[in-house]
C-alpha cells in the first residue's frame, strides 16, 4: 500500500503517502488534491509510529502530527507537525514518545491518543491531548473502568 487515509476532517481526506514519507489534502466531492508536503525524514529506514490529523480553526489551517521512529532504534521517537500551505514540517520539543495508539482523534481543535505512560499498556493510561492552536500538548486521566487496558480497545468520538 502507498497511501493511506488517517483521517478526515471537514470532508477533507489527509493522504499519507508511506512511499515517500509525505502528505496530501484530498477533497473528494470536487476531486482536488493539494500538493505533497516535503518528506518527513530523508531515510526510508524509518517507521511511523502515531499519527494525527487535524483543523486549527483560530490560525485556520489544517495540520498533520506524526512521530517517526529509526528502525534501527525503535525506542527514540522524532514528533514532527506540518501545517499545510506553510510547506515545512516542524519538529515538536518533548512531546512524549512513549506508546500510543496509532491514530490520533480530532476533537474540539485537539488531537487525542491514548498513551500508555510505562510502554506496557496496562493500568498506567491517559489521554495524550495536543492542542493544535497552541500547539503544545497534556495528559488527561481515563475515567474509571474495569478493563485491564483501554489502550488496545481504541478511543472513539461520538460527536464534536
Amino acid at each position: 500500500m502507498t497511501s493511506t487515509i488517517p483521517k478526515t476532517c471537514n470532508g477533507l481526506l489527509c493522504l499519507f503517502h508511506f512511499n515517500q514519507f509525505c502528505v496530501s489534502l484530498w477533497n473528494p466531492s470536487i476531486n482536488l488534491k493539494s500538493k505533497r508536503s516535503p518528506a518527513i525524514v530523508s531515510r526510508h529506514d524509518n517507521i511511523v509510529r502515531y499519527l494525527g490529523f487535524g483543523y486549527d480553526q483560530l490560525n485556520d489551517n489544517y495540520k498533520v502530527v506524526v512521530g517517526v521512529s529509526s528502525l534501527n532504534d525503535y525506542t527514540k521517537t522524532v514528533t514532527k507537525i506540518y501545517t499545510f500551505g506553510e510547506n515545512s514540517w516542524k519538529t515538536l520539543h518533548n512531546f512524549p514518545d512513549n506508546r500510543c495508539t496509532y491514530f490520533g482523534k480530532s476533537v474540539s481543535c485537539t488531537l487525542n491518543w491514548i498513551l500508555s505512560k510505562d510502554g506496557l499498556c496496562f493500568n498506567n493510561e491517559v489521554i495524550l491531548s495536543f492542542d493544535l492552536e497552541k500547539e503544545t500538548h497534556g495528559e488527561v486521566m481515563l475515567p474509571q473502568h474495569d478493563c485491564n487496558s483501554v489502550f488496545n480497545h481504541g478511543m472513539f468520538v461520538l460527536s464534536d
